[in-house]
């Protein structure tokens, strides 16, 4: 069992979509409850909305329904599944730290290894505040050429950093598997806030908090990038809090 799937498991049950939008570079899921962000990713073929059942419709359909897409679908209907999820998972009972991760990695990197997975924009500044950066990247459909490069990096890394973009493209399985030896942290808009991935060997999990659906409605309908998204905060929650 993925490690999606047993997220779905902890989820509050099916929920109804209110409203649903593939932006440019996020997708948002919205259920009476919560409000679920995560990347969105399309293949490279141009052919990600072939067999896409419920397009112009998700609005009428279940969480269930989306999150069933993952196992099944290309990488547009995962972005969505995981965007589902995250608009299901219970409210965490946590106080998070209103703190962004890069902060935090700067803090502890001064005499580590820290090994990035993901181009943040905050990457290109940090190589000057740690002992030593390696940062991975590839495009999204190229998973598996990430999990290539991990596998010589990781051994040699203090921290290591990983964009839960990788729920998406479905290398965060593996990629929490290499880093068992390290300090851990998930983050990114996308981070599914749930004291379940801690049993999974992560420290840190740094993502969002949506504080004004409708901004985030906006922000998504306008091709607004993550880090200039009105509406949410930057938390993080430490497993030493659970």
């Amino acid at each position: 069992m993925t490690l999606f799937e047993t997220l779905t498991r902890e989820s509050i049950g099916s929920r109804r979509v209110i409203r649903a939008m593939l932006g440019v570079f996020s997708v948002v899921v919205e259920t009476e409850e919560r409000t679920g962000l995560a990347s969105c990713f399309r293949d490279p073929c141009g052919n990600y909305l072939n067999d896409f059942k419920g397009v112009g419709e998700l609005h009428r359909i279940s969480t269930d329904t989306l999150m069933r897409g993952y196992e099944t679908g290309n990488l547009l209907q995962k972005s969505l599944a995981v965007s589902a999820l995250n608009a299901s998972l219970p409210d965490p009972q946590a106080d998070y730290i209103e703190r962004h991760g890069q902060d935090i990695i700067e803090t502890m990197g001064t005499d580590a290894h820290v090994a990035v997975v993901g181009q943040f924009p905050f990457v290109t500044g940090l190589s000057r505040r740690v002992r030593k950066l390696t940062v991975i990247h590839e495009e999204p459909h190229e998973g598996k050429k990430g999990i290539e490069r991990a596998r010589v990096v990781f051994p040699e890394a203090d921290i290591i950093v990983i964009t839960s973009s990788a729920f998406i493209n479905g290398s965060i399985d593996t990629l929490l598997d290499l880093a068992s030896h390290a300090w851990v942290m998930l983050l990114g808009a996308t981070t599914p806030m749930h004291p379940l991935l801690f049993n999974y060997g992560v420290d840190v999990l740094s993502g969002i908090e949506v504080v004004d659906r409708q901004h985030v409605f906006d922000g998504v309908c306008e091709a607004t990038p993550f880090r200039f998204l009105k509406g949410i905060r930057r938390v993080t929650w430490d497993r030493s809090a659970v």
